[in-house]
């Protein structure tokens, strides 16, 4: 069996408990990986003012999770 496929299936799996257990992970992780021959430049850029950017992404944040709060 294909390596891959074994450990696509285990993460649907660990997923799907998650999921039926209740567990949410607020930020799952997301990479990205360049494979360049010299640095790739990166700019981030918003339409309003950084303040006001924030709060509403730790607004949507705390919706997602239904308001819940980090442990420890």
């Amino acid at each position: 069996m294909d390596r891959r496929m074994v450990e696509s299936d285990i993460r649907y799996r660990v997923d799907t408990l998650f999921r039926e257990a209740g567990i949410v992970i607020a930020y799952p992780q997301r990479d990205i990986h360049f494979d360049a021959v010299k640095p790739v430049e990166v700019r981030l850029l918003t339409d309003q003012p950084s303040s006001e950017a924030s709060a509403r992404r730790m607004s949507l944040a705390a919706s997602r999770v239904g308001g819940a709060k980090p442990i420890g």
